[in-house]
């Protein structure tokens, strides 16, 4: 929750006249809303590979044994 603060404080503090637009602050608040995201959403696709509930297209490739 604490990144999309940061990218909405970005936003409305541009339409002051006082301050510019906050690139940093921004940035900082996508990175900050991003990686919790992508972190859960990676542990639920560990979770539903491992119990075998997950489309083909994203299984792993198992390895072919030729010799």
């Amino acid at each position: 929750m604490y990144g999309i603060k940061l990218i909405r404080d970005a936003f409305f503090y541009s339409a002051s006249p006082d301050v510019g637009f906050l690139w940093g602050k921004l940035i900082l608040g996508i990175l900050a809303f991003a990686i919790p995201v992508w972190f859960i959403a990676g542990f639920i696709l560990h979770h539903e590979r491992k119990k075998n509930r997950v489309q083909p297209r994203f299984m792993v490739p198992e390895p072919d044994d030729e010799d």
